[in-house]
């Protein structure tokens, strides 16, 4: 028997359907099953706020729709002449008139809380209404209606002027102090953002390198392709003296109690004695050459060979750079002296140990109007 569920006075429930798995035994085997009951949720309070924000963003839209589906109308009738026997390619061109000012709206609804990056689609978005009434009272003179014309042109200045209470009515503007701290945070997003859009890139390269020219590619670029190492076969050994080699036999095993050569001077293999015939007594020419010299001592291959050592590098220590952020100098600045000017802000960026760019002053005069949105009206310069 199901318990009875605990409500609480004063707040609304709802019955919803669920499932879950309860066991149960089936000829002495515990199984398991699915079970349908019913359970009483509590329902959230009506948000009126909520209800009323959709309402009107339903109403702007559908005014929206309308004043684009009539100027839309009014400018391809215009247009249609431009193309004849293709009237309907003026219809598809009156779009063009359409399209940006409601991309502005769109772009105003996600700058809603950055009023100076919003600033560009409002001033498009009003230029592209503007056009678009002339462009319907032009068509009203064609049509030899000027009323009609000029009343038909405020169907799009309704649906712009309703957005423009919307976007006010969802904006709260922020003080100077609140709009410093939101400008500061939105700048730890965005550096944020570029180091990821950098990491991504960089690893995208990584792994293009590592299926290219293998997974050790990192470690250096690949260089020219080694020869391969020629071993020497069993009865030849090299010629010293830089003349032809000569066939010899392989050297023999040390025999037991032998001591290797450490003289430096290689120890020769066993070349077999050959009985020489007699020697002819020399002639004019060569008494006249004198003898080679003697061929330079080379190092035993057989004795181990000490390893070149590499000199090792002190370790770099890493520079900590403790100069202040551009943004905090200005801001700074900015408390000290509310009236203080842009040239004096870049003077004490320059002084805090930022280099000199040809847009320094441009950056310095844009932070500081973020951080004083009053300076503008001011002109303040």
């Amino acid at each position: 028997m199901e318990q009875q569920q605990r409500t609480i006075p004063g707040v609304r429930y709802k019955k919803v359907k669920r499932t879950r798995r309860v066991p149960f035994e089936w000829r002495g085997q515990m199984k398991m099953r699915t079970e349908k009951y019913e359970e009483w949720v509590p329902v959230p309070p009506l948000n009126l706020d909520r209800v009323y924000l959709r309402a009107v963003i339903a109403i702007a839209l559908g005014l929206t729709l309308v004043a684009a589906v009539w100027s839309t109308t009014a400018i391809g009738r215009l247009l249609k002449d431009m193309v004849p026997g293709h009237e309907e390619i003026g219809y598809v061109g009156a779009l063009a008139f359409e399209v940006p000012w409601v991309g502005c709206l769109l772009v105003q609804w996600i700058l809603r809380d950055e009023p100076d990056r919003a600033r560009p689609a409002v001033i498009g978005g009003w230029i592209g209404l503007g056009v678009v009434v002339g462009a319907v009272v032009i068509d009203g003179f064609e049509l030899a209606m000027p009323v009609v014309g000029a009343v038909a042109a405020f169907v799009s200045i309704l649906a712009k002027g309703f957005w423009w209470i919307v976007l006010r009515m969802v904006h709260r503007p922020l003080d100077e102090e609140h709009a410093g701290q939101l400008d500061a945070v939105r700048q730890g997003i965005a550096v944020d953002r570029v180091l990821m859009r950098e990491r991504s890139a960089i690893t995208a390269h990584e792994v293009y390198l590592a299926q290219v020219y293998g997974p050790d590619a990192m470690a250096g670029l690949p260089g020219p392709v080694a020869a391969p190492e020629l071993t020497a076969g069993p009865g030849w050994a090299p010629d010293m003296s830089g003349t032809v080699s000569a066939q010899v036999n392989a050297p023999a095993a040390p025999a037991p109690g032998h001591r290797p050569d450490t003289s430096g001077q290689g120890t020769a293999p066993a070349v077999p004695v050959v009985p020489a015939a007699p020697a002819a007594p020399p002639t004019q020419f060569e008494k006249s050459v004198p003898p080679a010299p003697p061929a330079a001592p080379q190092p035993d291959p057989v004795a181990p060979q000490p390893e070149p050592v590499t000199p090792q590098e002190p370790p770099v220590e890493p520079v900590a750079i403790t100069r202040p952020g551009i943004s905090e100098v200005c801001r700074r600045e900015i408390a000290a002296n509310a009236d203080v000017t842009d040239a004096a802000l870049v003077a004490a960026v320059l002084a805090a140990g930022h280099p000199k760019k040809d847009t320094l002053a441009d950056t310095v005069r844009r932070t500081a109007r973020r951080i004083d949105h009053t300076r503008r009206t001011r002109k303040i310069s």
